[in-house]
């Protein structure tokens, strides 16, 4: 068992770039360490990040144990290492929003997560370091379901416009990496709702719940858990409607926060 003041914890729920993960793409022995030891108390380890499957394991250390983990803003969800959720868009759909935004935009780079492959019209490992991708040009979009669709600027004054361009498409649409990056998801899928799943397969209740995260689509989460932890590198939004303010990302904060609180 662990405890947060009064408050039984039974799941901890961790974003992973500006959270879990250092700017430099790297997660610390200590918090590596402690998760390990409340995993065997009984706390489940669940992740919620933006990032592919594959994503995913290319960046985790071999031996970090996690219980489930939520996908691509909660697009997919696998409990272990099986899948148990997937929802995605009509590639038909997103097609015809790419010849759109290309013929108002034609200088705009842009990337389509599609199963477990980034297609992309430019170099994305000049915005994603070490990232894996394949050119758009490969495939017949329209024949795929694709979990996001991404755009890439260089400041919010230009995500707002493509935001405001795609403002009527039956899609969710948000900004987020401080402004510099425009996702388009089902408008069904958020890491919350699919906190929610996982959640019931465990049989948790989300009170009994610590969330980290640091960007637009941590609020929900961070809002409506037990306990609501914004990292102290976190957009402004997320602070506003966290229970707790930790230090920020590079210095160990989700470590320190749990090493100072639970029981």
């Amino acid at each position: 068992m662990a405890y947060i003041g009064k408050i039984k914890i039974n799941a901890i729920v961790l974003d992973l770039d500006g959270s879990l993960l250092t700017s430099k793409y790297t997660i610390s022995n200590n918090i590596s360490e402690l998760l390990i030891n409340l995993r065997r108390r009984g706390v489940k380890i669940i992740l919620a990040t933006s990032r592919s499957y594959r994503s995913v394991i290319n960046v985790l250390p071999i031996l970090f144990m996690y219980d489930a983990i939520i996908l691509d803003n909660g697009a997919e969800i696998y409990i272990g290492n099986v899948n148990i959720h997937r929802d995605t868009m009509c590639g038909g759909n997103i097609f015809d929003i790419l010849k759109k935004m290309t013929h108002k935009f034609s200088e705009c780079k842009f990337a389509c997560e599609i199963d477990d492959e980034v297609y992309t019209n430019f170099d994305l490992s000049t915005k994603w370091k070490d990232s894996q991708f394949r050119h758009l040009d490969e495939i017949d979009l329209t024949e795929f379901n694709v979990k996001r669709l991404l755009f890439f600027s260089e400041n919010l004054h230009l995500s707002s416009k493509y935001k405001e361009f795609l403002y009527d498409e039956p899609y969710s649409v948000m900004i987020s990496d401080r402004g510099t990056l425009v996702q388009i998801i089902s408008p069904t899928v958020s890491k919350y709702k699919s906190l929610k799943i996982v959640l019931r397969t465990f049989t948790i209740n989300i009170g009994n719940v610590v969330v980290f995260g640091d960007d637009v689509q941590d609020i929900e989460m961070i809002k409506n858990c037990g306990v609501g932890v914004a990292m102290g590198n976190s957009i402004q939004d997320a602070k506003d409607v966290a229970d707790f303010i930790s230090k920020s990302n590079d210095e160990d904060g989700i470590y320190d926060f749990l090493i100072n609180t639970i029981s």
